[in-house]
């Protein structure tokens, strides 16, 4: 919802997974040492929905110059909960090897993008985002250390006038297509 040009509220939800690798910290540590597997032999595959709140501040608003462009430049603070389920896969054959749990993480961090509207209902831009997680970790396993995600991505977006009121119009925005670079 975007109450004028300076400020709007956004609501977000992504589904989606993630594969990661172990990190430096922990390939050469056994995973299960009965069987003499190691991090390093192994890929997490994590899949994730995620539901967030942002407030956008279209920051060109606040000059003169910049006011009534069609060009934005926001920061955007969010929080975020997050749910997740894992499980680790073997790289040598890709057999499943171990469920590593489900559960949800709140999360909170910023969005950073710029976007240029024409026509007037359409809007194409790049963003980048960093949300830090609390709780468990969101990779599922009992090791992990680094318990967020940092995105990058281009959206393009429909804007939708839902109404009128108190004299202006009211509209809302579709994201058509978010690519997401790792």
């Amino acid at each position: 919802y975007r109450f004028n040009n300076m400020m709007s509220v956004e609501l977000d939800a992504a589904v989606g997974h993630i594969d990661m690798l172990s990190r430096d910290f922990c390939r050469d540590v056994f995973w299960n040492e009965a069987e003499g597997m190691k991090y390093r032999q192994l890929k997490n595959k994590t899949f994730i929905h995620r539901y967030s709140a942002k407030f956008n501040v279209n920051i060109l608003s606040f000059f003169a110059a910049t006011e009534n462009t069609p060009w934005r430049a926001e920061v955007s603070p969010l929080v975020s909960l997050l749910g997740r389920s894992g499980k680790l896969v073997r790289l040598a054959d890709a057999s499943q090897t171990i469920s590593t749990g489900k559960g949800f993480n709140f999360g909170y961090g910023c969005n950073i993008g710029a976007s240029y509207l024409f026509a007037d209902k359409y809007q194409a831009g790049v963003y980048a985002a960093y949300t830090q997680y609390t709780g468990s970790a969101i990779d599922c396993l009992p090791k992990g250390k680094g318990n967020f995600i940092v995105e990058a991505g281009v959206r393009f977006t429909y804007n939708m006038t839902l109404g009128r009121r108190g004299g202006k119009s009211v509209s809302s925005s579709v994201s058509g297509i978010d690519v997401v670079l790792p």
